[in-house]
């Protein structure tokens, strides 16, 4: 799973320095991925106009899998996928 992350995304996570931006902190070295056997990536796909806008997170082996999902009715087909997927295991 060969990913591209672009920007002050990409620059992080390859240990690079970045700015600060409005309210949050990009740490470089430090994120999803830095437990062992997790990997993750993202792209542009379109969603947003010129930021990537779809991310992943992959597991190496099984682990445990938490949610906190939204109330709201109005809500993306994955919300109910991931929510029923977390409810069988």
């Amino acid at each position: 799973m060969d990913g591209v992350v672009t920007g002050q995304a990409g620059q992080a996570a390859a240990g690079q320095a970045v700015e600060e931006g409005a309210g949050y902190r990009l740490v470089p070295g430090w994120g999803v991925t830095r437990p062992a056997g997790f990997r993750a990536a993202g792209l542009h796909c379109g969603i947003k106009r010129r930021k990537p806008d779809l991310g992943w997170i992959v597991a190496d082996e099984p682990c445990v899998a938490a949610g906190v999902y939204t109330q709201n009715r109005v809500h993306a087909p994955c919300v109910d996928l991931t929510r029923a997927a977390i409810q069988r295991a």
